[in-house]
Order: C-alpha cells, then structure tokens, then sequence
C-alpha cells in the first residue's frame, strides 16, 4: 500500500475526525439514554466519564495504529504489521482493566434490596467426606476481554478501511488521468500526421497551378496562407466553431477550382448559421480533401458535392464524389481510408466514442461520406472512448 497524496490525506484526516467526534457525541446520548434506563434524577457524569476514558483508550489505539503499524504496510512488512496487529487486540483488555482499576458495582444493581443482600451473603455447601473444594479455573480471557478485543480489531480494521477506500479512489483517479493523457498524446500525434499530409497535396496543387496561370497561382498562396494562419491558431485547440471549419473548406475548394477550372463540377450546401456549434479542427477538410484526391479526373466528367447542416441537436456532413475509370483501381484505398482517413476514424473513435456515425457507401462510379455528430461537445474525455 503506498502513501495518499495530500488531497486524500486531507480527506483522510476529516473523515478520522468526523468518526471519533461522532463517537464522543454518542458517549454524551448514552449517558442520557443510560439516565432514562434507570430512572436516575439526575445525569450520570461518573459513567460519562467512564464511557469517555474507553474511548480515550480506544483512540490511542487508533493512533498507534495510524501511524505506527500501518507505515509497516507501506515499506511491505506485513508479518511485523501482523504481530504488531495481534500484539494489540490481545495486550488491549488488560490495559483497559489496569487503566480502570476495580470498578465498583453499578449503583443501580446495589439499589434493589434484594441485590444487596445477595451482594453481602457468602453461601457455603456440604461437601462429601474426603473431597477438596473445587475451585475453577478462569481462562485470561472473559467475556468483557473478548469484547474489548473485538471493539480493538474494529478500530484498527476502520482505520485501514477508510486508507484503502481513498487508496482506490485515488489510484483509479490516477489512472483515468494517465489514460486521458496517453489518448491526448494520441491525438496530438494523429493531427500532426493530417496536417503534412494536408499541406502535401495542397503544395501539390498550387505546383500543378503555377504552370497553368501565374496570377491564380498567387492568389492560391494567399488562400493557403489564410488556410495556414487558421492551422496554427486554431488547430491546436480541442474544439473550434464550425463556422470556421467551413471557412477552412471554402478556401480550400476556392484553391481547386483554380485548378481545375471548369472541369470538374463543385457544388458547396453549407448552411450559414452555424455559431452555435463546436467540433475537432481539421475534421471535415479531410473528407473533402480526400474526395479531391480521388474523385476528379482531367478527362472524364467528374463532380463533387458537400453539403453541411445541423438540426436535432446534430451536425450532418456528407461529402459524395464521383470515382473516374482511371481512378477506380485505388478506389479501395479510398473507401479503406488510406492515410487521411484512416486518422479521421481514429479521432472520431478517441474524441466521440460512440457518440458519432460515419456510413461510407463505395459504389461503382462514386464515392459516399455521412458523418453525424453532436451539436456541441466538450472534447476528449477518457470514459467516452471505444475499442478500436
């Protein structure tokens, strides 16, 4: 059993004083109760007091057993823990009838005259010719010691209660803290793979454009650098507006259409008003992004067609690309996700667990995305993640 951390040590020490203030409480409502039991006038303080030394004694071994015995657990020393644990229940009884003295019978039992006459008489019987008086024997322990030792052990097994309650409180804290850090690394990782591999194909693109139209290519940089700004401003935030993403997907289908002029039909649905929802940055780039990679081709009718919207407390994106004759052979790398999607899927999984839906429909002449999500979300959370 290892050591508490100081918020479980506060703890610890507020629940220790709660009990023991609790039971000299109830030491002050026995007295009250062991008043109306007998009739007494008026309140008994030599049995308050008497109830009030047991638990003195009581908590001093409590005491003993904080932190004296349990530190044993700690450095691993149980047989010693153990001996130290028996050496009290057993030395306990007679300390508390040499701590006592003698008591004097209750007032209560010498009151009733018959009591007292039986109390004062020393009854003797007949023996048989030639036989000793028979004398007992009295075991160390009596009725009263096995109580006292049994009330020792419930201290002590109290004590070590409340510790490995908090002890697993803790450790289990711990542990979620350590997952939600490990599933953070995790997602830190997979975004700093989407981001080069975003940055690739647009460098890519803007490449092909220079050739093409000088004066659209610079047009494309500034696109690029606006898309940059937004990257390292907001990319590295768990959650962003998706008026921004949609932003992002704009300028980014703006840079495709410089390239592929007329060619290609792109066809952007988003819906204007959108403040009011959250998600991941760089989600939805992605799909589009993916679509471009694989659905467009330079001598085929080709076309691609976004569409966001939100409604029922959900976002619904769906991206749907044709895939040209050309383009079919990879068209399972596409549906299995490759690279970019493949980390889209294991974002959705860490951040959403199971609180999205993506339907990837592969036909024979296109390529279908619907992503589901929730309105607004707090982020990644360690309980909310599902096994991949």
């Amino acid at each position: 059993m290892s050591q508490l951390n100081p918020q479980y040590k506060r703890r610890e020490t507020y629940i220790y004083c709660l009990i023991w203030t609790l039971a000299f409480f109830l030491s002050v409502v026995e007295g009250f109760l062991h008043q109306e039991k007998f009739d007494n006038p008026s309140y008994d303080w030599t049995h308050l007091f008497y109830i009030i030394r047991l638990n003195c004694v009581f908590l001093v071994v409590f005491l003993l057993h904080n932190y004296f015995l349990v530190p044993l657990l700690v450095k691993r020393s149980k047989w010693l823990y153990s001996l130290l644990f028996l050496s009290l229940v057993f030395v306990t009884p007679p300390t508390i009838k040499a701590f006592f003295g003698k008591e004097e019978p209750p007032k209560e039992f010498l009151s009733h005259p018959h009591n007292r006459e039986m109390g004062n008489k020393d009854f003797k019987f007949p023996l048989p010719k030639g036989r000793k008086p028979f004398k007992p024997l009295h075991p160390p322990f009596g009725a009263s010691e096995v109580v006292l030792s049994i009330i020792t052990a419930l201290v002590m097994g109290l004590n070590l209660g409340v510790k490995f309650f908090l002890k697993s409180e803790q450790k289990t804290k711990e542990m979620e803290q350590l997952r939600r850090r490990a599933l953070e690394d995790q997602l830190r990782y997979l975004k700093y793979q989407i981001n080069p591999h975003f940055f690739m194909n647009t460098l890519n693109n803007i490449h092909a454009l220079v050739d093409i139209n000088p004066e659209q290519s610079k047009k494309a940089i500034r696109r690029l650098s606006d898309m940059m700004r937004y990257i390292l401003y907001e990319g590295n935030n768990d959650m962003v507006a998706l008026q921004q993403e949609v932003v992002l997907i704009k300028s980014y289908t703006g840079l495709m259409k410089m390239r592929y002029s007329k060619r290609v039909s792109i066809s952007l649905n988003l819906q204007n008003n959108l403040s009011s929802a959250t998600l991941p940055p760089l989600l939805l780039i992605c799909f589009v992004e993916n679509a471009f990679k694989h659905g467009v081709s330079y001598d085929q009718p080709s076309f691609i067609k976004v569409n966001l919207r939100t409604g029922l407390q959900k976002i619904i994106f769906t991206c749907h690309n044709s895939v040209p004759h050309q383009s079919r052979a990879s068209a399972k790398t596409q549906s299995e996700g490759g690279v970019g999607l493949a980390n889209v899927r294991r974002r959705l999984d860490l951040i959403y667990g199971n609180d999205y839906t993506l339907d990837i429909i592969k036909g024979e002449n296109d390529f279908f995305v619907q992503l589901t999500l929730p309105l607004n979300h707090d982020g990644l959370r360690a309980d909310n993640t599902k096994t991949i």
